[in-house]
């Protein structure tokens, strides 16, 4: 099952500052779908993110880089099911803050998956979910607007790990 962001299909996309993260041995589809890692290698916040999220995050980072003078680090999972749960625990586990944001519920979502797994992993750092409140996602983009999260929604949550 391929999930696809239909704003996206129109975009260009270059790979930029971001590298494919080692994935582990016992990650077999990891290295089918890579991890996306870009940002600092001794980050004070990492924050997790995919589809039509990322332009918005990226956004968002960049004005924490510059406002805040913030070390981030990006990582997007190009699978979800099953995530790559050896490769991402192998990078996230020394992280002191960490954030996942989507653009569903923040609830019973990939972002409660990631930190759920790190938290029975023994993960010791900040972490925080970001993403839509439990209500339908309208259809019209008027009304869509104000449910998903925005480049200052995830600023302010981001913001609450520090």
């Amino acid at each position: 099952l391929f999930l696809e962001h239909k704003l996206l299909y129109g975009e260009k996309q270059s790979p930029g500052a971001y590298q494919v993260l080692k994935a582990s041995d016992l990650d077999l589809a990891a290295r089918l779908f890579p991890t996306l890692v870009e940002g600092s290698q001794t980050p004070d916040l990492t924050v997790i993110t995919y589809g039509g999220m990322l332009p918005i995050v990226e956004e968002a980072i960049q004005f924490l880089r510059e406002t805040e003078e913030l070390e981030v680090e990006v990582i997007v999972p190009s699978l979800l099911a099953p995530l790559p749960r050896n490769t991402l625990l192998q990078q996230l586990m020394s992280r002191p803050a960490i954030a996942v944001v989507e653009e569903s519920h923040h609830e019973y979502g990939v972002g409660a998956e990631i930190l759920a797994m790190l938290l029975e992993a023994g993960y010791q750092g900040e972490a925080i979910r970001v993403g839509t409140d439990p209500v339908p996602i309208p259809a019209a983009r008027s009304l869509e607007r104000q449910v998903l999260p925005d480049k200052e929604l995830i600023v302010a949550n981001l913001l609450e790990l520090f």
